[in-house]
């Protein structure tokens, strides 16, 4: 995130997460569409109309999403700091319609729907394995407060900054006392001899 809006960092990671998600969620289907029509071919086509309905607003936006990403990369430029909130958030709405809510044909509610048509099954897809990409991209935000604590430091280090600047500070006042006095008693002494 940068200054609280997602990035092209945040995006790039989020497309390589979900990307993998939902093509182990499409080849899931594939492994399991058999089976599952002929047990309840009502929920199975169901399933496959929410189905197509998601992957094809996803595949719209991914590749919109993936090209800005290239066209970020390809500047040189830290994607970290390049906003990219609006196409994140459309994502994010395709992969969850409503906040704090599972819809029908939500990724949640596709994978709910899938992995309870697995157990009916006697569990005949893979769902081991699963192994999401992890972030990779830096976070701006994060990294300025990491920066600004180790330029200012902490709280606590604070207290035993302000300890040490009031010993500088006195420190400095006695031996600019002390250059002060030095010149005064230098330039009434030159003056005796007028200079």
């Amino acid at each position: 995130m940068i200054l609280g809006q997602y990035s092209i960092g945040d995006l790039d990671d989020l497309l390589k997460a979900k990307s993998y998600d939902i093509g182990r969620l499409q080849t899931l289907w594939t492994q399991l569409q058999g089976p599952w029509l002929s047990v309840d071919q009502i929920a199975a086509n169901d399933w496959q109309a929410d189905w197509n309905l998601f992957s094809t607003k996803w595949n719209n936006a991914a590749s919109t999403a993936s090209a800005i990403v290239s066209d970020a990369k390809a500047t040189q430029a830290p994607i970290a700091l390049m906003p990219a909130n609006d196409i994140y958030l459309s994502l994010l709405h395709i992969l969850k319609q409503k906040d704090g809510v599972i819809s029908k044909g939500d990724y949640d509610d596709l994978f709910q729907r899938l992995s309870a048509a697995n157990l009916q099954l006697s569990n005949m897809g893979d769902f081991s394995n699963w192994n999401t990409p992890q972030a990779q991209n830096t976070d701006a935000d994060i990294d300025i407060m990491q920066l600004s604590d180790h330029i200012i430091g902490s709280p606590s280090q604070h207290a035993n900054w302000e300890e040490e600047a009031k010993k500088d500070l006195k420190i400095a006042g006695v031996i600019g006392l002390g250059v002060l006095i030095a010149y005064g008693l230098t330039v009434r002494e030159l003056n005796k001899f007028g200079l």
